[in-house]
């Protein structure tokens, strides 16, 4: 079986989802093989191991907690023309290959090469029409981006959904359980994490994920960090910042396992492993940024929602109420097979083809 997955380069999430569905393929498929097209994050981390052609993606150019609509089709306004360019730059390479299914994490240019080579695109990402629906606050650029993002599903032949609450299907769109790189079973007890790390007690994370967005909120925090009793941990981001030192997430779960809280921007992958580890957290979603909104919106009940406006109230409210929070992280039921029930589509939809 031929797979091509094209996957989007911003930030770290989309990546290791993508990685921890190739795991699950690996494991059931004996004749395997994979062919990648990324860029930037994604490019990194799959070219050491994998054949993975180097493409031309989203650009996101913006540094504080706000998705700036304006700026983004500037910056991308000729992304269309690149995608088609890439795809006639690797034609050869893509036909020799030969792809019997096309997996995207978000890449149109996925679905552009599905249809040049009549092949099935399966469309893997974590916006929920659905969600969008009931969501309260729809201005004119999340209604903006939800049409684009519709668009891409519908020529998509499948599209997968991990969502903390799963749901029937609907249209062309199937859910599935949360996605994570580990769950906290898959490591040693915490005791000897602590040992490990070299820790001395619990500390707060604070995880940028892979982009420039939550550079400033992290600025702000360091200088936050004396006004509370708490020792604080980041991962992520690209910029270096003076006074912070960067871990690169790899170990993350580690860390995660013997965290007493997280800070984080409002990914799906970093909330999943939030829940999963049974960790609070406080969320700073990006502005007008439609997914990361949803994501937020999905959790208020158990999360606390920062402001940026008042952060340093936003941190004393959330570890002050981290008691309450632990207690309804006990009784949200979440699971963590939705890499096992995205391979049974994948291969389902895969039938008749290989």
């Amino acid at each position: 079986m031929n797979v091509l997955f094209v996957v989007t380069g911003f930030g770290f999430g989309d990546t290791i989802r993508v990685n921890v569905i190739l795991r699950e393929l690996e494991k059931r498929i004996k004749d395997l093989s994979v062919m990648f097209m990324g860029y930037e994050n994604s490019y990194n981390f799959f070219h050491k191991k994998y054949l993975t052609l180097k493409i031309k993606g989203y650009s996101f150019p913006d540094y504080n907690l706000e998705f700036k609509t304006n700026r983004f089709l500037i910056k991308n306004f000729y992304l269309p023309v690149t995608w088609l360019a890439n795809y006639m730059k690797y034609k050869k390479a893509i036909q020799k290959f030969d792809p019997d299914i096309i997996i995207s994490d978000f890449e149109p240019i996925a679905n552009l090469i599905a249809k040049r080579l009549r092949k099935k695109c399966i469309s893997i990402f974590g916006y929920d029409p659905k969600l969008f629906e009931k969501y309260p606050e729809k201005s004119k650029k999340l209604l903006l981006q939800a049409k684009y993002i519709d668009e891409l599903y519908k020529r998509s032949d499948l599209v997968i959904i991990p969502t903390f609450k799963p749901k029937e299907k609907h249209d062309n769109v199937m859910y599935v359980n949360l996605i994570v790189d580990k769950n906290p079973e898959d490591l040693v007890a915490k005791h000897e994490l602590m040992q490990k790390l070299k820790l001395k007690k619990e500390p707060i994370l604070v995880m940028l994920g892979g982009s420039n967005y939550g550079v400033n909120l992290a600025k702000r925090i360091l200088k936050l960090s004396d006004a509370f009793n708490e020792d604080f941990i980041f991962f992520g981001g690209k910029s270096k910042i003076q006074g912070l030192h960067f871990k690169f997430a790899k170990n993350f779960s580690e860390y995660l396992k013997v965290s007493k809280a997280v800070i984080t921007l409002a990914g799906k992958l970093t909330l999943s492993e939030c829940l999963v580890f049974k960790k609070p957290m406080l969320i700073f979603p990006i502005k007008n940024h439609i997914e990361q909104l949803l994501n937020a919106y999905s959790l208020r009940n158990i999360a606390h929602i920062g402001s940026s406006k008042n952060l340093e109230d936003s941190i004393r409210k959330f570890l002050d109420d981290l008691g309450n929070i632990n207690e309804k992280l006990k009784l949200f039921d979440v699971k963590a097979d939705g890499a096992k029930e995205s391979v049974d589509i994948i291969l389902e939809e895969a039938k008749g083809i290989i």
